[in-house]
């Protein structure tokens, strides 16, 4: 960060957390007309979603439900949403599930408020005025999308990944983590989603526009996912680990959405629309190459990771601290088992010229910390075999 820069920092509205937080979503719905309720079939299936209907029937608040969102946000799933929306005469959103409910529910905001919905927004129109408020209620720990202003969705006939940009227009008014909805969670998702979380702080820390406000809120959330993931991993109804790792993901949220990404996402979004692989696993697997590749540019930032991982780097130079991180990195992914290689994820990977042009026009890499050439690209998507 230059002393000349001048930097603009956002926290969201309002987060509430704790064991039983859930309880508090009737008093944060401000709408008159009927919420919209989106979930997805596993939150359904998980029975996470029951007491949340219940509570809304006990406060007499009515509610229209559309519970059919598909991985990763497809923009077909988002039009049948939106008519849904319409027809009903919805008014506030209320979203229960995962990154991909969460997003679903910013582009079904978009989609009912930007004239030409989603698809115009995907094309860069900008929003104008704020989507209907939301409360959003995350039922894993890893994608911040509670906090942010962007979402990622999928367009499945051109196999690409959009982000809809909104800012403080596309954040949730309020979310509310309750460790308590992560109980049953799969141990593969738990590491997963704590993959992703753990990128977006390492990019947020790294990235040519950190910022010390950004930088706090990054090396807590490093420091509690290399504290709790493990613990999670272990057994998803650890409540302790579980307000820890959603108040990482959260923290790492706010830190990405103020100063952006870097290279790890720029590669993954083509890996997960190509290959159909978890966004989660798809940041994973380049995380620790595009570390290594970082370090002659961001070796101190690194060395504050490392210790906020717990490493101790007394007697090490910056870019020795550097290297322990991206070890770190790696063995805490073999430890909850995330694979590190594409023939670990069962991927037969080849790296096309589609994918390369996708990353080279993307604004991460051009705030990636390490200056990237079309051969650098090529070779960090080669790199994990």
């Amino acid at each position: 960060m230059a002393f000349s820069d001048i930097h603009t920092h956002f926290n969201p509205g309002r987060v509430v957390f704790g064991p039983g937080a859930i309880q508090e979503i009737p008093g944060f719905l401000e709408t008159e007309a009927k919420v919209f309720l989106v979930s997805d079939p596993g939150v359904v299936s998980a029975g996470v979603l029951e007491p949340v209907e219940e509570m809304l029937k006990e406060a007499g608040i009515a509610y229209s439900l559309y519970d059919r969102v598909l991985p990763d946000a497809p923009l077909s799933s988002i039009e049948e949403a939106s008519a849904q929306y319409r027809e009903e005469g919805c008014g506030a959103l209320l979203v229960v599930g995962g990154g991909s409910a969460i997003d679903s529910a910013k582009a079904v905001g978009v989609d009912v408020t930007l004239e030409g919905g989603a698809a115009a927004a995907a094309t860069g129109a900008e929003l104008t005025g704020p989507i209907p408020p939301m409360v959003a209620v995350p039922t894993t720990a890893g994608t911040g999308s509670e906090v942010t202003g962007v979402a990622v969705v999928a367009d499945e006939a051109n196999k690409i990944k959009i982000v809809l940009r909104g800012g403080e227009l596309l954040k949730p008014k309020t979310a509310i983590l309750d460790p308590e909805l992560l109980a049953n969670l799969p141990p593969k998702v738990a590491a997963e989603t704590g993959a992703d979380a753990l990128s977006h702080a390492l990019e947020a820390l790294v990235n040519r526009n950190r910022q010390p406000f950004a930088e706090a809120h990054a090396l807590h959330a490093i420091r509690l996912i290399f504290e709790n993931l493990r613990a999670l991993v272990g057994d998803p109804s650890n409540l302790e680990a579980g307000v820890n790792m959603l108040a990482a993901s959260t923290l790492a949220g706010q830190a990405f959405a103020n100063v952006g990404l870097g290279l790890t996402h720029s590669l993954a979004h083509p890996l997960g629309a190509h290959h159909h692989v978890s966004h989660g696993l798809a940041c994973a697997i380049y995380l620790p190459v595009v570390m290594e590749f970082n370090s002659l540019a961001a070796a101190g930032a690194y060395r504050r990771a490392a210790q906020a991982m717990g490493l101790e780097v007394g007697g090490l130079t910056d870019m020795e601290a550097a290297g322990a991180a991206v070890l770190a990195v790696e063995e805490l992914f073999e430890d909850v088992g995330i694979p590190l290689s594409y023939q670990e994820l069962g991927v037969e990977f080849q790296v096309t010229d589609e994918m390369i042009e996708e990353v080279l026009g993307v604004p991460t890499r051009a705030i990636n910390p390490r200056v990237s050439t079309r051969e650098d690209i090529v070779a960090l998507f080669n790199a994990p075999r």
